[in-house]
Parts: C-alpha cells; structure tokens; sequence
C-alpha cells in the first residue's frame, strides 16, 4: 500500500468505526419486556444522548458511564431502572465484532504502516474487543489509560504524547464526527518539536499488555469541549481522514459504523 506522505502511525477508533457497536439491539434484548415498544425507540434516543453528555463530565468507568446514561433515560421515559440490566448490557460489549471485510483490511495495511487503537472503552474491554478484530496492533490506547474521553481535547494530545508524533505524522480513522473529527481543527494548531514528544512518550509496548500507563501532565480536570462543528450527532453522516502533503485532510463517507453515539 503507497502513501503519498507516509505516516508514522494510522490511529482508529473503534467501536462503530471497526467493532459492530450494537449496543441498542443489546439493550432491547436486555431490557425486554419491560422496555414497552411505544417507548423503545425515545428510550435508545435518550440514552446516545446522554452517553455522550457523561463521557463530557469528569472521567469515571465506562460501565458507570454505561449506567448513569441508563438510569437518565429511564427516568426520562417512566421505567423502573435496574443495576444489574446495565451491568449486564456492560458485559456484553467484549464479545462484538467486527464488521464484515475489517479484519483482511487492517491486516493488509498492518504491512506498511503500525496501526493504534484509540477508544473510549475501559483497558480490559478494549483489549478483548481488539482481540476480536484479529489484527496487528502495535498500541491501544484506551480512556482508562487517558483519564478522560473523546471527544475531549486531552484525549488526543495524550495520544499525540504517546505516540511521540504531531498531527500530521499521523492519519486518524474513525466513522464518528462526533466523538473524533470535531476535535479535528485544534490539531492542526498543536506544534511542538520532535524532541519534546520523545521525552513525553511512554513505551508503546505498555498499551499493549493490559497495564494502564499515566496519564501525562495533562490530567482529566484540564479536558477542554471541542470546537464547534458542522457535523450532525447522530446522522449517518460520517468521515474519513487522510494524510496529504502532511497535513490531516478530510472527506465525508458513509462507513458501517456511521450514527451512533457510542464509546469509540
């Protein structure tokens, strides 16, 4: 595979963008009956929206994130919420996979460039779920790892860090614009010099394994909203990242993964 600049690294997030995101038909089928269909659809509705609202707030387990954005929802629409239902949607997420022709196609471009996950899922999850995808992977970078989640700023400069890379040594991948591309045009603005990402970067190997690095200097509480974009949460719409001349362009797509709000 020809780059017309070649990247160090291709970054993507995952669930949605990689690993089928299923988690309303999850829902449903957890919730069952006492998820009354003339509710069902307001109910999936309400908890993409809050999933993403508390992945704004101070970083905390995506299974709490998983609940309280569950609990919100079924307050909202009148239905008696139950821990152990959110635990068990929570517990499900590791055994999706991924959508049809990802696997052939990370391995492909795994010969000419490393490939890193960034995600919102907690370390052990994401690990599982990486392993599902049967793919080379030379660093996954999880929230967990990060101390907060995309789309917040700080999620993507702790990547930039461990990487020890800037923006345009790099093509990120994802179907989200909600939770990867709006960041998008502070990247551009982030300059520092190849020596000062050496000396912030962890050993990459690290991410691999299951043990959690620290988070750099830049800890959750200095998480910044992004700026505003022109996507539309929510939609179909979606977009894909390449890199040319070294800069990070964009072009719009409409990947499997589009439209749903979920923990890329």
């Amino acid at each position: 595979m020809a780059f017309e600049t070649k990247p160090k690294f291709v970054t993507f997030d995952m669930n949605g963008t990689l690993i089928k995101f299923a988690i309303n038909d999850t829902m449903r089928d957890v919730l069952g009956d006492r998820l009354p269909a003339e509710v069902a659809d307001e109910y999936l509705r309400i908890c993409k929206a809050y999933r993403i609202d508390e992945c704004m707030g101070a970083y905390k387990p995506f299974q709490q994130i998983v609940a309280d954005s569950m609990k919100r929802a079924s307050h909202k629409v009148g239905i008696e919420f139950r821990t152990d239902e959110a635990r068990e949607v929570y517990d499900r997420i590791p055994t999706w996979g991924p959508y049809p022709g990802v696997t052939a196609a990370l391995n492909r471009l795994a010969e000419a460039v490393p490939l890193v996950i960034i995600t919102n899922s907690d370390t052990a999850v994401a690990e599982r779920l990486a392993a599902n995808l049967q793919a080379p992977f030379e660093v996954i970078i999880t929230a967990e790892q990060m101390g907060c989640y995309k789309p917040r700023l700080a999620a993507f400069e702790y990547m930039f860090d461990k990487l020890g890379v800037t923006p345009d040594e790099l093509v990120h991948v994802s179907a989200s614009p909600m939770y990867d591309h709006r960041p998008r045009p502070s990247w551009a603005s982030r300059r520092r010099s190849t020596s000062t990402a050496a000396s912030s970067t962890t050993s990459p190997g690290s991410a691999t394994n299951g043990s959690p690095t620290s988070p750099t200097s830049r800890s959750s509480s200095a998480c910044r909203a992004p700026p505003p974009s022109k996507g539309v949460p929510g939609t179909d719409e979606s977009a894909t990242t390449s890199n040319r001349k070294g800069r990070l362009a964009f072009r719009s797509s409409r990947g499997p993964g589009s439209g749903s709000a979920r923990p890329r």
